[in-house]
């Protein structure tokens, strides 16, 4: 445990991150599915469902995030979030957002993304 805390262990300390990023995604997911969901959301979500078991090309995943109720339902997780006054639900969005920009630093260097380089700065 303390190697991947002092940084020995890069590979394991980044997968413990995902596995947590996850996690804490789908509790999020949970929670919000609970208050329920209208017919065109729940349309979006069957529609996820079966792009995620089908291997699914990005082509089809682009044109889904352009649906009106894809981005629908994107706002309203989001505005979900927003709203959540928990101090513990708190502490875990700013852990899901540092993450997030972890993982989008990671991503930039191995695909030599200059731009999205300096948005993870900015936001670091």
């Amino acid at each position: 445990c303390n190697a991947v805390i002092s940084g020995k262990h890069y590979n394991r300390g980044v997968t413990i991150h995902k596995l947590v990023y996850e996690a804490l995604y789908h509790i999020l997911l949970s929670s919000y599915q609970q208050l329920g969901l209208t017919e065109s959301e729940q349309a979006v979500k069957e529609v996820c469902k079966s792009l995620i078991c089908s291997n699914f090309c990005t082509e089809a995943l682009n044109d889904m995030q352009c649906l009106p109720e894809f981005v629908a339902l994107k706002d309203g997780f989001s505005q979900y979030c927003l709203e959540l006054r928990s101090p513990v639900a708190k502490f875990w969005l700013s852990y899901i957002s540092m993450v997030n920009i972890l993982f989008n630093f990671i991503r930039s260097t191995r695909v030599a993304d200059w731009r999205l380089h300096l948005n993870c700065i900015r936001q670091m």
